[in-house]
């Protein structure tokens, strides 16, 4: 019968199941938490909002939000520089165009990997790294905006993103990752304004 949480600005660990199939409705995680366990909110299936404001948080287990169905809407907060590797892994109930906060430079691994549901990721100008299999399984993404600072490209970075239709990678960008754009079925244009050694 849980539907509110309130998780105090002095919380670092939020462990394994905690919330597990709580009536929940949104959540807030403060900017202490440093670590998720797995499970932590699975089937939260009301669960429609996440604000993430975590500052410290490098990595999440995968199955953090597993089959939380309804959730359509995240907000990163202002303060948020990384998006942690797995942070919202298999949100594919995630829609329309994300926006990410001007204070955000990297983009962990995995970070949302099977999000089906977004189609345009509205990134900073901040933004220097995406890493290893980031927008895997993003299936419905037809825009990405690669700002002109990005450095970094990760392996599978872009993998299966079968809706995206154009490209231009910026000239900073010395590092573009083996099959970063595999299975990119619908791209028509590739631009690559940087001096690369080697594609692989």
């Amino acid at each position: 019968a849980l539907t509110t949480i309130i998780i105090g600005n002095n919380v670092t660990n939020i462990p394994y199941s905690a919330f597990c199939g709580c009536n929940i409705t949104s959540v807030t995680i403060p900017s202490s938490v440093t670590n998720i366990g797995d499970y932590a909110f699975k089937n939260c299936r009301r669960l429609t909002t996440i604000n993430f404001n975590a500052t410290n948080c490098n990595s999440m287990e995968r199955s953090v939000w597993n089959e939380c169905s309804s959730l359509s809407t995240l907000n990163i907060g202002d303060n948020v520089t990384r998006v942690p590797d797995n942070a919202f892994y298999n949100c594919s109930g995630l829609a329309g165009t994300l926006f990410l906060p001007n204070s955000i430079t990297s983009i962990g691994s995995y970070a949302f990997y099977n999000c089906k549901s977004l189609t345009k990721i509205n990134t900073p100008a901040s933004l220097t790294t995406i890493n290893d299999f980031a927008f895997l399984n993003c299936t419905a993404m037809t825009d990405f905006n690669m700002p002109a600072n990005i450095t970094y490209i990760g392996t599978h970075a872009f993998y299966n993103c079968s809706s995206l239709t154009a490209l231009t990678v910026p000239s900073g960008v010395t590092t573009l990752g083996s099959y970063a754009f595999h299975s990119c079925k619908s791209l028509t244009s590739v631009t690559l304004l940087c001096n690369l050694t080697s594609i692989e």
